[in-house]
């Protein structure tokens, strides 16, 4: 058919005479959502019409609008975090705009407030599992982080951070409801912006005696909007293999519509090692027949091998001439912008941070190395052995690119550099040196000197030293192809290009091995994380009183990590390179594992009171053995919100009641190799040569599966005092099924020792509680109190049929008791029945066999956050107190000074006069008909610590507009400011074995005091 002009101009006629009809069929609801009180606007708020898919976010000035709408009448409920819910009908006419404004009425907590979940946003009340928010924008302005730790640490009930020392760079542990699993990993997940990330709590190959760097540590917090914790199976079952431990969720700030908005951001600050740090001390003595000078222990004294005649004491750690200990800086600056369009919103930012540890040479010290150099200055690396420098760059944008297709691309950057001195259990560490030194200055011959291995100089001569890359990138979409249906994906990856480099220089360094005739190590790792998430939702209102939510999805993900390790020894002059080793190793390794997991969930509402959930999700993994193929995760919750049913007594004290019951579960996947079996090349001897040969490296194991957690959870939430508080309280019992535990094989099947197998139990149950006060308290002061405490219980309950007790030391797993628990003999007492003041090991009586000696990891978490505002927000101080207790620590720094020949210097072992009880425990440890027991060194560690300080000034809009900006503010911080505590040793949160959950404080850096200043200018 031919067109004329006449004909198009027709239909084109037609055309807009349709749009004009649809057009005219619909009409828009806008407003401003301000804060009831204050009267300001509030951006960021979420607007949602209630029973669709339909929301928007208010701009910078508050205002929001929905256009596009159906005629008819529509429900609008508005949430922010911080703010209560409110909810206020609306009818959309033809062609016209519904004014619908909002007030919202700060709260401590609200029901209402939206949450993350695995199958997108839902609303607080329709969730039956505890999830925690963290406001983290608000809390890096008014109290700022130096890292991730910080930014979770004593923020919430039953989530643990444990540094593992005080070093610049050093990892930490993050605990969720305890330690789940024997053999695997008891870190929870990450998620950020939809996307898994690499979260290895030891991520470096080279030796320093402990510590590492941990990958948590990338995240830059200045970039984060919030953070959300889901703690337990119940609530992570569709998250699948892998998130039996929790999952951490975390989501970087996005732009607003409206101006472009600056913000330039400046930090600097100090730190100090303000702990008291063991004397050394040397008993003087003489034999009795040879009358030469020795050294002279009580415990030589009593038995007649000497005769003591002096003690002299050096603390080569403390004294200022000789002291490693400096000042430490910080620096840290940022800019971001933001803004954009109602169609276009972005966030770009970037930041350089870079923290220099306390740790230095001595200026005498620096002034000896060089002399015997031969040099005027020494690198700076070597003067200052511990340092981390950090560029972190984000770019967020986020689209409408139609009225049903929103789609955003993030991405974040980070590169670092970062150097950890030798430490812990390590000859060639700084801080055993300094305790193992002898009770005097300077050397004395044969009898040492008061450095014990090495000085400074020989010590900091070896660098080790990360440098990382890592780009996270997200792109997340949803489509939205009717009022009802919600389809999103999200594809993503998370890339780290690593190299960990260890170099000591020929004829430099210390005196141990070979060392000193030059190494160099250089390891190199490409660690991937993919992620592709795609589900669909369906949102019906099926009756006036029932809704329904349908929600399935299929989740893929990869892990694909690559490494290539090399090293030279014996270098040459001036050689830095592993190709200039005399002797070169290397290696190389490859782990892929891949997840498959597909879930459905169910989710009924009646009257917006009572919500029912039922879920499933499977997957298949490659780390699953070969004849099992898929693993199940069923999931049931319940929550009831009782104070919106008529019969519920309407009152200021309780004005709202939530009750929630949450039945999960969840795994945790074996070690890529687990189930497999292989062979490990090996160079066999043959006829006087080598020749490449095969050994068995693994039997496999077909039927290998992953643990498996369920867990209970019971709980209530109740608004207290007219929203002014809420409190939370939940139970909650988790047991892990199938546990990986290590079976011995018979040395006849010609393969390893041992291999994994499904075989043991442990269970977790505790209670945990969190009360929230947010309050007005008189005209211009406001104030923000959080109280959070749990308790949990921790079980072995099975190792599996013919399987012994595991014995690591003073560590043991045995059932019946928790997990990572200290065992050893028991010092039952003492007794001075000569009456000479010095015990002998005759009078200490110690049990003959190994008992309990108390748990490794807190069983108990109390923390006290304080926020207090003043002359109408013009001033914010704040503070944190934290307390751990029910738990010990294993004090073997004393144990070690006390009973090994490369230390002997504790008081206890050279002062007779030491009170008995301090004896006993050095006779019990030196004792070998005793087993050297450590029980008097394994020491109860409970503690409560200062952890924060903040005090911040916003300077009025006056003074800010003078200066050309629209916001300026001033914040002093404080951290790690004091601890209480009974622990004999240098400090109970220290771990000798880096994020291990096999803890030990020995000879580990703890932590030190921060003081920052911080300005942030809005333009």
């Amino acid at each position: 058919m031919r067109l004329t002009s006449g004909t198009i101009s027709l239909l084109l006629g037609l055309c807009g005479a349709v749009a004009t009809v649809a057009q005219a069929q619909q009409g828009t609801i806008a407003g401003a959502v301000t804060d009831r009180v204050a009267g300001t606007p509030l951006p960021g708020a979420r607007v949602t019409l209630v029973g669709t898919n339909r929301s928007t976010t208010s701009n910078q000035e508050g205002r929001y609008t929905l256009s596009a709408l159906k005629v008819g009448a529509y429900t609008v409920q508005v949430s922010l975090i911080g703010y209560g819910a409110a909810s206020n009908t609306a009818t959309v006419t033809e062609g016209a705009i519904e004014t619908l404004d909002f007030g919202l009425k700060a709260v401590a907590v609200s029901l209402d407030a939206l949450v993350v979940t695995a199958t997108g946003e839902q609303r607080g009340r329709e969730v039956a599992n505890v999830v925690t928010n963290i406001n983290a924008a608000q809390l890096v302005q008014e109290a700022p982080v130096t890292n991730f730790g910080d930014l979770l640490t004593g923020r919430t009930a039953n989530v643990q951070v444990l540094p593992s020392a005080g070093t610049v760079g050093a990892g930490t542990r993050i605990r969720i409801r305890g330690l789940n699993s024997v053999s695997l990993s008891n870190e929870p997940i990450y998620y950020v912006d939809g996307v898994r990330m690499e979260s290895t709590s030891n991520s470096l190959s080279v030796g320093t005696g402990g510590q590492a760097f941990s990958r948590i540590n990338d995240i830059n917090p200045e970039e984060i909007e919030s953070v959300e914790i889901v703690k337990g199976p119940s609530a992570a079952t569709l998250y699948g293999t892998q998130a039996a431990n929790g999952v951490v969720r975390i989501t970087t700030k996005r732009g607003l519509a409206g101006r472009t908005n600056w913000n330039l951001y400046s930090e600097a600050g100090i730190l100090n090692d303000r702990n008291q740090y063991p004397t050394n001390y040397f008993s003087w003595g003489r034999q009795p027949v040879t009358n030469a000078i020795i050294q002279c222990p009580s415990t030589f004294s009593v038995s007649g091998l000497c005769s003591i005649d002096s003690l002299t004491s050096y603390n080569v750690l403390m004294n200022p001439a000789t002291s490693i200990n400096g000042t430490g800086f910080r620096e840290q600056t940022g800019l971001q912008v933001s803004g954009g369009s109602e169609q276009v919103q972005y966030f770009v930012s970037g930041e350089y941070e870079d923290e220099l540890g306390h740790i230095r040479m001595p200026s005498a010290e620096y002034s000896r190395v060089a002399q015997e150099r031969v040099v005027t200055d020494l690198p700076y690396t070597q003067y200052r052995p511990n340092d981390v420098k950090k560029v972190s760059m984000r770019s967020n944008f986020q689209a409408q690119l139609r009225r049903n297709v929103d789609v955003s691309l993030k991405t974040g950057l980070v590169m670092s550099n970062g150097r950890l001195p030798q430490n812990d259990n390590n000859v060639t560490g700084i801080l055993p040196s300094g305790l193992f030194g002898r009770g005097f200055f300077g050397t004395r011959g044969s009898f040492g000197s008061s450095w014990g291995f090495s000085r400074p100089g020989e010590v900091f001569a070896i660098l080790s030293q990360q440098d990382i890359t890592r780009l996270t990138g997200s792109f997340n979409t949803t489509w939205r192809p009717t009022a009802h249906i919600t389809a999103r994906a999200t594809l993503g990856l998370d890339h780290t290009n690593r190299v960990d480099r260890q170099f000591q220089a020929l004829d430099e360094g210390v005196f141990f091995s070979n060392f000193r005739s030059g190494r160099v190590s250089d390891n190199r790792f490409s660690i991937n994380q993919y992620t592709v998430d795609v589900n669909a939702s369906g949102n019906y209102t099926l009756t006036p009183a029932i809704s329904s939510k349908t929600t399935a999805g299929i989740q893929f993900l990869k892990e694909f990590n690559f490494g290539v390790t090399a090293s030279g020894n014996i270098l040459p002059p001036g050689g830095k390179t592993v190709s200039g080793g005399s002797i070169k190793t290397a290696g190389e390794a490859t782990a892929i594992t891949i997840t498959l997991g597909a879930y459905v969930e169910q989710v009924f509402g009646y009257k917006d009171r009572l919500f029912l959930t039922g879920a499933l999700r499977t997957d298949d993994n490659s780390a699953f053995g070969r004849d099992f193929s898929a693993v199940y995760y069923p999931k049931m919750q319940a929550s009831w919100v009782v104070s919106d049913e008529p019969f519920f007594p309407r009152s200021s004290t309780v004005n709202n009641l939530r009750l929630r019951a949450a039945y999960g579960a969840s795994g945790q996947q074996p070690g890529t190799t687990d189930a497999a079996r292989f062979f490990t090349p090996a160079t066999a001897t043959l006829r006087g040569s080598d020749v490449p040969g095969l050994i068995v490296g693994s039997l496999g194991n077909p039927i290998l599966k992953p643990e498996r957690s369920i867990e209970l959870e019971l709980g209530f939430d109740a608004g207290l005092l007219s929203d002014a508080a809420h409190l939370e309280v939940t139970y909650y019992n988790k047991k892990t099924r199938d546990a990986l535990i290590q079976r011995r094989l018979a040395g006849s099947l010609g393969g390893p020792a041992s291999q994994f197998e499904n075989l043991g139990s442990v269970q977790n149950r505790g209670l945990e509680a969190v009360l929230s006060v947010s309050s007005n308290v008189a005209s211009g002061v406001g104030l923000d109190v959080t109280l959070s405490g749990s308790r949990n219980s921790n079980k072995l309950i099975r190792l599996g049929p013919g399987v012994s007790p595991i014995i690591a030391g003073v560590i043991r797993h045995v059932p019946g008791y928790p997990i990572f628990g200290y065992w050893d003999r028991p010092i039952r007492g003492y007794n001075d029945v000569n009456g000479d003041g010095i015990l002998t090991s005759s009078e200490v009586f110690v049990g003959d066999t190994a008992e309990f000696l108390g748990y490794s990891i807190p069983r108990n978490e109390f923390a006290f956050n304080l926020g207090v505002t003043l002359f109408h927000n013009r001033v914010r101080v704040g503070g944190q107190v934290d307390y751990r207790g029910g738990f010990m620590a294993n004090n073997f720094t004393d144990y070690f000074r006390c009973t090994s020949g490369a230390a002997n210097n504790c008081r206890a072992l050279n002062d007779p006069k030491m009170p008995l009880a301090e004896q006993a425990r050095v006779v019990a440890a030196r004792t070998a008909a005793f087993g050297a027991t450590a029980a008097g060194f394994i020491e109860k560690a409970d503690f409560l610590k200062f952890r924060e300080l903040s005090l911040t000034y916003y300077a009025p809009d006056a003074m800010a507009r003078a200066l050309r900006m629209s916001r300026l503010s001033f914040t002093l911080t404080g951290r790690n400011l004091g601890t209480i505590t009974g622990y004999t040793g240098i400090d109970p949160e220290v771990n000798g074995n880096g994020q291990n959950d096999a803890p030990i404080d020995f000879l580990t850096q703890p932590p030190v005091q921060f003081w920052t200043f911080r300005v942030n200018m809005g333009f």
